[in-house]
């Protein structure tokens, strides 16, 4: 007689082992046969999502594709990052192993940005696993946001705001990841030098 049976087994990395394990319980018989084995990866793939918004509520770890276009606003050689918005919010791009090799322009659009979903020191962001490719747009404009240092939350991170009559209140030369303090009418804050290429560094 014949018989087939499907198997699945869940595994979370690359390498799998699997052992086949057969009992003769028919006296007459001195043997099974095993053939017709194969083996299927079944991969899900990375999990669409149609704007950056929806993209910050995933699941950290969780692997993400962003179906829509994305303005980059600021991009360095630090850790190759880059910083990209929709109307719905942004997040930073931290490529720190430089996967992304196509050379873009500040406001070009980028459709297709696929990674994983993390944070560090609270900042959220997204590492991407291959190269979007060409900018799908270019010279787009993206007028910063006016706002106040009291109505600024972590959903405006990476976000292009504008944030007017700053004063500072050390004086001096700006160093590069340092912390200054700046006061608004609105109240007081911190700006940190992160960006080390800006001109107003030393």
């Amino acid at each position: 007689a014949e018989y087939s049976q499907i198997v699945s087994a869940a595994n979370n990395s690359d390498i799998a082992e699997f052992i086949f394990s057969l009992r003769n319980t028919d006296p007459e018989k001195d043997h099974l046969q095993l053939d017709n084995v194969r083996i299927e990866v079944d991969g899900d793939g990375p999990s669409e999502v149609n704007s950056i918004a929806e993209l910050r509520q995933g699941e950290q770890g969780g692997v993400y594709i962003l179906t829509s276009e994305a303005i980059l606003t600021y991009q360095q050689d630090y850790r190759n990052q880059k910083y990209i918005q929709d109307n719905s919010g942004a997040i930073l791009i931290d490529d720190n192993n430089g996967v992304i090799t196509t050379q873009y322009q500040r406001y070009d659009g980028i459709t297709g940005i696929s990674g994983t979903l993390g944070s560090y020191n609270n900042m959220l962001q997204f590492v991407p696993d291959s190269d979007p490719g060409g900018a799908t747009s270019t010279g787009n404009e993206v007028t910063p946001e006016s706002m106040t240092l009291d109505a600024i939350s972590e959903d405006d991170q990476a976000k292009l705001i504008e944030v007017d009559n700053v004063s500072f209140t050390e004086t001096g030369d700006f160093d590069a990841q340092e912390n200054y303090t700046i006061n608004t009418p609105d109240g007081e804050g911190v700006f940190r030098t992160i960006f080390s290429d800006e001109d107003y560094i030393g």
